[in-house]
């Protein structure tokens, strides 16, 4: 595996082979592995560690490094996420299980009218009904990003405050169908 940095570049998820060439005992676990910034694909911009979490009881990111309030964590780029009108996005939850489709909800967002799904580790970011440490603003190329809301400290969890996005009236509907909040 090539090494860059401090970081080497592995497969999402994947530390099957043993191999993860960064851990820091004081904030990681067995079998975390941070993540290389420059994977193709990623729109994280800063390093980070996808692990279990005990907020959802599934996969969480949590930061590998200090982040420092106003940092753009994650930004959207083409082709990093999928967009879905109302349409397309009652279509594809009706092809899915319920337990699926409420799954797959939750880890979207809506973005001038448009659900966002992203397609790297972003997918894993939770959400927070209190307050989270990271909230979207608006990059400087116009898309998504975001924002550290405060100083987060190496393996804290990142986590989405969902009060500034957008909530139309069909989310909400969709949310609802689906048993989310």
């Amino acid at each position: 595996m090539p090494v860059s940095g401090s970081f080497g570049v592995f497969s999402a998820l994947a530390t099957a082979s043993g191999s993860c060439p960064y851990r820091e005992p004081a904030i990681f676990r067995a079998g975390d592995c941070v993540r290389e910034l420059s994977i193709p694909g990623s729109g994280f911009l800063v390093p980070y560690v996808v692990r279990s979490t005990p907020v959802s009881g599934s996969f969480g990111v949590f930061a590998a490094a200090p982040i420092s309030r106003g940092t753009c964590v994650w930004s959207y780029h083409a082709g990093r996420v999928a967009a879905y009108t109302e349409a397309e996005t009652v279509n594809l939850l009706a092809s899915m299980g319920g337990l699926q489709a409420a799954d797959w909800l939750k880890r979207t967002f809506v973005w001038q009218g448009r659900l966002v799904q992203p397609l790297d580790d972003a997918k894993f970011l939770q959400g927070s009904e209190a307050a989270g440490n990271l909230s979207a603003r608006q990059d400087q190329a116009g898309g998504p990003c975001a924002h550290a809301v405060r100083d987060i400290e190496a393996g804290e969890e990142l986590l989405k405050d969902e009060a500034p996005l957008e909530v139309p009236a069909w989310f909400a509907r969709l949310h609802e169908r689906y048993g989310l909040r």
